[in-house]
């Protein structure tokens, strides 16, 4: 314990920080509470393209099994005001969930736990920490999915889902985790315990809607242990196919003429060129050959139905028939299809997608939304502005978020995380896109959250409502423990310093 006190020495709470955490592992067991560096290291960054030398180590960790854990965690903190942290799969690509102020890390993966399904009602409830992945194994034997499913699956654990309002493959279909969610259980900033949400009712008319303010809250208002969660057949049969386009636009009219016929899409993702080179550089690294692409396109429109073996033969034929019409072209390479859809949905990165052109450099990206209709607009500001901070680029992936045309974009970029002016120049094309799409009507964030990346711009989205924002945090969270330095702008935060 003296040698961490030491390391603590410029620590605001360094006087008190022993005593916190002799406490804490009265509390909570010493078992579950780690200090040393080594144990906090991988706790201190996620996903986010940052500096190579930066890293925000928390002063402990807390590896709790259960909602009591969590409760006794929070007690002590409270007591001692040290910051509180929740921690899922660390996947996040926003700085969501760093210890930018230190504090107690409260790593949920360790409460993974299932512990009901209703196949009669077609609900799951499981512990905050259990991955996406994990829940999906569960339910395959009882002919069951849960359809979010982001590329990170296998790490990112359905707490972290929540809280960071994250979307997936899916969401034309089945919509985003507020579509998703039942109830969950909840730990106040005080330590206690509260359940949200209308228990296994599909909707509800009474009182506020509070799980709903959870949604996207990062972690700010408080730690969720227990989620209850809608589950679905799993499809029969799914057939996946990709379309050529000249435009990214053509992909936006086509997936409405596909809604306003009664086709039932299961996912529908659209790619710029840089995107369909990115695939198709994987094909020629694979088989020495290059794919041929028609003259004069450009984007890719990727979609998948799914269900009864005749309901999707209908669809695929009736969605042909309206793509030849618009004067979409099917891409007939059957081994690029079958890249495609495992490098979004079986991730079988070593195979397909991540090839030799991202050993250099990171994954980057700025994740905007526009109305449909500005879809070529915000993708002109995307090329206009990677030119001039010359960010070489991975390409564009628009998603659909919800159950119907819902843009939600993935600009993606190249980030050298050992080159100071690389990581810099990100920032700074995060900052101008993020500009673009509010100036655009769209929001700034459309999967990532706000984190650390963004929260100085949030005056510019919400205005006034950051006011109002700021009023729940402070109900919720008085002594402003809750996840510090994140959403909010520091002007707000009286404890906040430059992160």
């Amino acid at each position: 314990m003296t040698k961490l006190i030491n390391l603590m020495i410029d620590y605001k709470y360094w006087g008190k920080m022993e005593e916190f955490l002799l406490e804490l592992e009265k509390s909570l067991g010493k078992e579950k509470v780690a200090y040393n560096v080594l144990d906090m290291f991988p706790y201190s960054r996620d996903w986010s393209p940052m500096f190579f030398e930066k890293d925000y180590l928390p002063d402990a960790v807390c590896i709790p099994s259960s909602t009591e854990d969590v409760v006794k965690i929070v007690h002590v903190a409270d007591r001692y005001e040290v910051p509180i942290v929740p921690w899922g799969g660390g996947t996040g690509m926003g700085g969501d969930n760093l210890a930018v102020k230190g504090g107690v890390v409260i790593a949920t993966r360790s409460m993974s736990g299932i512990l009901e399904l209703d196949k009669k009602n077609r609900t799951l409830t499981v512990q905050a920490g259990a991955t996406i992945q994990s829940i999906n194994d569960y339910l395959k034997p009882h002919g069951l999915w849960f359809p979010h499913d982001p590329e990170s699956k296998p790490t990112s654990t359905i707490g972290a889902a929540m809280m960071c309002d994250s979307d997936g493959t899916f969401g034309i279909k089945y919509g985003g985790m507020v579509d998703y969610l039942l109830n969950c259980v909840m730990v106040l900033p005080n330590g206690e315990r509260v359940r949200l949400g209308q228990r296994k009712a599909a909707s509800t008319s009474s009182g506020y809607k509070l799980m709903w303010l959870m949604i996207g809250s990062e972690g700010t208002l408080g730690i969720i242990t227990e989620i209850t969660i809608r589950v679905f057949p799993r499809p029969e049969e799914r057939k996946v196919m990709l379309w050529l386009a000249k435009e990214m636009k053509d992909g936006i009219e086509a997936l409405y003429r596909i809604h306003g016929s009664g086709i039932w899409l299961e996912s529908a993702h659209i790619n710029d060129g840089h995107r369909l080179d990115y695939y198709t550089h994987a094909y020629k690294e694979r088989t020495g050959k290059a794919a041929e692409i028609p003259k004069g396109f450009s984007s890719l429109l990727a979609l998948t139905v799914a269900g009864d073996k005749d309901v999707v033969e209908f669809s695929v034929s009736k969605i042909s028939k309206m793509m030849e019409e618009l004067g979409l072209k099917l891409f007939e390479n059957e081994e690029i299809v079958k890249g495609w859809w495992a490098s979004k949905h079986t991730l079988q990165w070593e195979k397909n997608k991540w090839s030799s052109s991202q050993r250099t450099a990171k994954f980057g990206a700025a994740d905007v939304a526009v109305p449909p209709g500005r879809i070529e607009d915000i993708y002109k500001a995307y090329l206009r502005i990677t030119k001039k901070y010359g960010i070489k680029r991975v390409g564009t992936a628009v998603y659909n978020s919800r159950p119907h045309v819902s843009p939600s974009i993935s600009f993606a970029v190249y980030v050298d995380d050992h080159d100071p002016k690389s990581v810099e120049n990100f920032f700074r094309f995060v900052k101008d896109i993020s500009k673009e799409a509010l100036k655009m009507e769209g929001t700034m964030s459309s999967y990532i959250g706000d984190g650390i990346r963004l929260r100085q711009l949030t005056p510019l989205e919400h205005g006034d409502g950051l006011d109002m924002m700021w009023k729940i945090k402070e109900s919720f969270d008085p002594k402003l423990i809750m996840n510090p330095g994140k959403i909010f702008p520091k002007r707000y935060d009286p404890t906040d310093y430059e992160v």
